[in-house]
Formats: structure tokens, C-alpha cells, sequence
């Protein structure tokens, strides 16, 4: 009974600072009920895209949540990890710091069409086997949300090959 009022009460929130659409805000609420849960959200400049996904991770995650700012200088290393360089040179041990963004329960992936490719590549890998790989070492990702919003009118956009 708890999630369900849980649920119902961010719904409200939700239906309470958007206009319309209350049929797909519920379809959305509910996707993200399930083990790692995906939404993308496609609409022009200015209608809310995340402010709504900031909504969502709120509700769902609390403060267990990242966000990542689709820019093309976005490497690998911030979203899935990187190599810890002191513990390299002083022990010759290639140690991984895991991007926050692998840990953390919710998701964020604001502007994802501004994501270089390779960057995306590696996203699409944790979507579909639930793990990440980094200098030969893996890190397997337990339960989340991710939700990604896009313009796709944005001049700005990598083009990415079928099916995406």
C-alpha cells in the first residue's frame, strides 16, 4: 500500500506542474517501476524535458541520483570510470574509480544527443548487460532508473546509426 500511495502522490506532483499529457505521465510513472527502467523523452527546446526527468529521478531515487549533462567532450571516464593514476605509478596496480554515475540508483542523462558516440556506445552496453567494463576490469550494476531527454531539432546532435 505504501508504493502505491507513493506512486500516486508523484504522479500528482507531476500532473501539477505539466499541462496535458496525464495519460503519459501515468505510463511513464509506471515503466519505471520495473528493474532497470528506461525512458527517453524527445521534445523541442523549452518544454520541460528536464525538469520533468529531474521530477521522475526525484520522486523515485531521492537523492541517490546522477545527472549527466550531454556535452561531445564528455568522456567515458565520467560516465563509466577512470584509471586511478597514483595507485598506477606507485604500486603498478591499475586501479578503477567508478564514475558516480555506475553507482548511483537514478540516472540522468540530460541532452543525450549531444553525447559523443563512443560515450553512448558504452551507455547502450550498461543498458543492455548491465555491467560496465573499464581498463579489463567489469562492474556490475545492480537495479536503477536512467532517464535521458533529447532535442531532436538540436543542431548540435550526433547522428547515430540504426536502430537508434
Amino acid at each position: 500500500m505504501y508504493l502505491k500511495s507513493k506512486v500516486k502522490a508523484l504522479e500528482e506532483e507531476i500532473k501539477s506542474r505539466f499541462i496535458g499529457n496525464d495519460e503519459i505521465i501515468r505510463i511513464m510513472v509506471l515503466n519505471q517501476l520495473h528493474p532497470r527502467s528506461t525512458t527517453l523523452i524527445r521534445a523541442p527546446r523549452g518544454l520541460g524535458k528536464s525538469t520533468l526527468m529531474l521530477l521522475m529521478l526525484k520522486g523515485l531515487c531521492g537523492k541517490d541520483i546522477v545527472i549527466v549533462s550531454g556535452a561531445s567532450e564528455v568522456k567515458r571516464g565520467e560516465v563509466v570510470g577512470r584509471l586511478h593514476i597514483p595507485s598506477l605509478e606507485k604500486e603498478g596496480v591499475e586501479k578503477v574509480l567508478w564514475a558516480a554515475f555506475t553507482k548511483s540508483r537514478g540516472k540522468g542523462l540530460d541532452e543525450m544527443n549531444r553525447l559523443n558516440p563512443y560515450t553512448t556506445a558504452n551507455i547502450h552496453h550498461m543498458m543492455q548487460f548491465g555491467e560496465v567494463w573499464a581498463y579489463g576490469q567489469r562492474n556490475e550494476i545492480g537495479d536503477y532508473t536512467l532517464i535521458a531527454n533529447e532535442n531532436p531539432m538540436d543542431v548540435t546532435s550526433f547522428v547515430h546509426p540504426p536502430p537508434f
